[in-house]
């Protein structure tokens, strides 16, 4: 015993050593910290340190080749439109740098730089950020990074391409509250641009659970066919594409490749200005939801080789030349209810070859070719008005779950003439727990039959910021109520209130006004 205790309390005071280690580096390439170089101040630290980077110019390759966190003058400052002095990378120095910053460790964090001007080397591809050489990699998030001009337009020949980050097996990759932008090369023979690509090797050595949030991307451009701004090529799983902008972005903002192994999902990003296709589905069952896609060619492809169909819901699809949605894969029909099409008398449908009895010629929304399923869309089918009350049971209020009581709501919603934003508002509140919800705007409304479902934001008395809500509802027999309040923090829904199903109101009414004919 005396002995087991013993080997115990060396353990301990092991890993308090190993944590008490743990260093902060300081690197000022004007001196007066412990380093000028960065590369200097990594070859020195252990697994685990920090190392802080203080404003300045840092000429040539960073190489991170262990567990390391690198935070820049501007580290949790989102990049998207800040000011200030930087943390600059920048590979214009005596030798080739086409690398910039090469990431041969796991757990390694990468937050608050600018990543510039890669110094090429003969016809050598070009990356602001590597992750792959060396193996498979673990657990590493790039933040708060500006990424720009890798490669030039006037740069060929070039092998393979240039990119912004090119990442290859994974085991969690993070990318967030970047911009990356002019990624470009002149290359005629089959190279290049991505501001993103990420890739696995085999079915085995994949890269997986990738989450790419809250980034810009633009200005992407070479003279090949198939530039995007998110390329994830094969043998990628668990993949998440969120709430990103996409402008000039080459032939396709999103785009996966024939052999990825899962399905991505793809929400609430806005895309623009792909000369192809905003989104392009090439594999799985890919969900895209929440999107704004205008400006494109074809808001959506379905390409002929795809294997499964994508389910495409509550997007904003509009603007787009030739379709909104293009099926080239007649052996599958692809879920699009619910999507606004540009104008509330829905999507153009000139035929109606295909059997689904979807039949819109007199549509002046954005095209959508046959084996696509559109009806009802958002937009069509008349307004709903409501007010009533149900009862909230514990759990159903995520700040006081112990609250129970009465809670009451009204609402209106329905789109003007030519709008493509449903207007009125709602009120939800509970008095138990001391809720009250009041909207602000309306994203979408979609009333099919009986039943409507409406999305939007508003505020909470006597709290800070700004919330989500949606609504189901239905007018029925025994009408139906839910409601569904959630703030996003930090990529995720925190959920405030939800009362988990359409439930039976237990007073008031719900009517659905059906559209007047004309």
């Amino acid at each position: 015993m005396r002995k087991n205790l013993m080997l115990m309390l060396l353990g301990i005071l092991l890993v308090t050593f190993q944590l008490s280690a743990q260093m902060t580096w300081t690197v000022d390439d004007d001196g007066g910290a412990g380093f000028i170089n960065i590369q200097e101040a990594i070859n020195v630290a252990s697994p685990g340190d920090i190392i802080l980077v203080a404003p300045g110019i840092y000429y040539g390759r960073v190489l991170i080749d262990k567990s390391l966190t690198l935070l820049g003058a501007q580290a949790g400052v989102d990049a998207r439109g800040r000011s200030g002095d930087e943390s600059i990378i920048d590979g214009n120095s005596v030798s080739g740098n086409f690398y910039l910053v090469d990431i041969r460790a796991d757990n390694v964090i990468l937050d608050g730089f600018t990543i510039t001007h890669p110094l090429f080397n003969g016809r050598a591809d070009a990356s602001g950020v590597l992750t792959h050489i060396g193996g498979r990699k673990q657990n590493i998030r790039i933040t708060n990074c500006i990424i720009h001009d890798i490669g030039t337009e006037t740069r060929s020949p070039v092998d393979f391409g240039s990119f912004g980050i090119n990442s290859g097996p994974v085991d969690g990759l993070e990318i967030d509250h970047n911009v990356i932008h002019n990624i470009k090369n002149n290359d005629t023979t089959g190279s290049w641009a991505n501001a993103i690509i990420v890739w696995g090797n085999n079915s085995t050595v994949t890269a997986n659970n990738i989450n790419i949030h809250d980034n810009e991307f633009y200005d992407i451009e070479s003279p090949a066919t198939y530039d995007e701004g998110v390329f994830i090529s094969s043998f990628c799983t668990d993949v998440t594409i969120n709430r990103n902008t996409f402008t000039n972005c080459g032939e396709y903002a999103i785009s996966n490749n024939s052999v990825t192994s899962s399905a991505l999902t793809i929400t609430n990003n806005d895309i623009s200005g792909s000369s192809i296709a905003g989104i392009r589905c090439r594999d799985k069952a890919d969900t895209i939801t929440g999107n704004m896609i205008s400006g494109c060619d074809i808001g959506i492809w379905v390409r002929a080789e795809a294997e499964e169909a994508p389910t495409v819901q509550y997007n904003d699809i509009s603007g787009n030349s030739s379709y909104g949605l293009e099926n080239s894969n007649t052996s599958f029909v692809v879920n699009a209810l619910y999507n606004w099409w540009g104008d509330s008398s829905g999507p153009l449908d000139p035929l109606n070859a295909d059997g689904l009895n979807q039949y819109n010629p007199l549509g002046w929304g954005d095209a959508v070719t046959e084996y696509v399923l559109y009806d009802p869309w958002i937009g069509q089918g008349g307004f709903i008005t409501g007010g009533g009350t149900i009862w909230s049971e514990a759990g159903y209020y995520r700040r006081d779950t112990d609250a129970v009581g009465q809670a009451n709501f009204g609402f209106v919603s329905r789109y003007k003439k030519g709008a493509n934003t449903p207007e009125g508002h709602t009120n939800f509140v509970f008095d138990a727990g001391g809720l009250h919800f009041r909207s602000s705007e309306y994203d979408w409304l979609v009333v099919a039959g009986t039943i409507a479902k409406f999305k939007g934001v508003g505020t909470i008395d006597d709290a800070s910021g700004i919330y989500k809500f949606i609504i189901w509802a239905s007018d029925d027999d025994l009408d139906t109520f839910r409601i569904k309040i959630w703030e996003e923090v930090n990529g995720f829904d925190d959920v405030v209130y939800d009362n988990g199903s359409k439930q039976v109101i237990t007073g008031g009414n719900i009517f659905i006004h059906k559209e007047k004919k004309k």
